[in-house]
């Protein structure tokens, strides 16, 4: 079995600050790091406003099983109606090495 990253890609709603989707954030992260076989999360921001939001899991089965859980949880909340839905892509992808 091989850890996983989960990385999405989006770009904020028209009203959104980076400060509200920041704060917004902050009990998102809290959630994550209680899940089982959470090992890493990093949120990002390119120039272009492109963000990134990357998760290191324990094994595949456990990503996604977060994943269903997380939009269960937060699929009404502050931290996703920040976001352009129609912008929003996610993958998870093997991990062949990380140090």
């Amino acid at each position: 079995m091989s850890a996983v990253l989960e990385s999405v890609t989006f770009r904020l709603a028209p009203e959104a600050t980076v400060s509200a989707f920041t704060q917004a954030s902050e009990v998102t992260f809290a959630w994550v790091r209680q899940q089982p076989g959470f090992v890493h999360r990093v949120l990002s921001c390119d120039e272009a406003g492109q963000w990134s939001d990357q998760v290191l899991w324990v094994s595949m089965v456990q990503a996604q099983a977060a994943s269903e859980a997380f939009m269960h949880n937060f699929g009404d909340s502050a931290f996703m109606a920040l976001m352009d839905p129609t912008t929003v892509q996610m993958q998870h992808t093997a991990v062949h090495a990380h140090t």
